[in-house]
């Protein structure tokens, strides 16, 4: 039992890190293929994050179109939330 709570309370201690890290409206920057990735690896604890009511993007606004899309969807399937039905 103690061990399913320190396993929680790592999993919810990382999951705050990562939405910390959430692209949360327009900035300056542009977001390219690399930051794509990363938020596609980011989908499934931002998803989370918006269903609970934090105010967490899905997605950088201020991308760069195509390649920040491919880096996305590469992030998503192969290295986030889609890996899992690869094996």
């Amino acid at each position: 039992m103690r061990k399913q709570i320190t396993y929680a309370a790592i999993g919810f201690i990382a999951l705050t890190l990562f939405i910390a890290c959430a692209p949360v409206g327009a900035t300056a920057q542009r977001f390219g293929f690399f930051s794509g990735i990363i938020h596609g690896m980011l989908f499934l604890p931002e998803l989370i994050a918006k269903i609970l009511g934090f105010s967490s993007g899905l997605y950088a606004k201020n991308n760069n179109g195509l390649p920040y899309w491919i880096g996305y969807f590469i992030g998503f399937f192969m290295l986030g939330f889609g890996s899992r039905f690869l094996k």
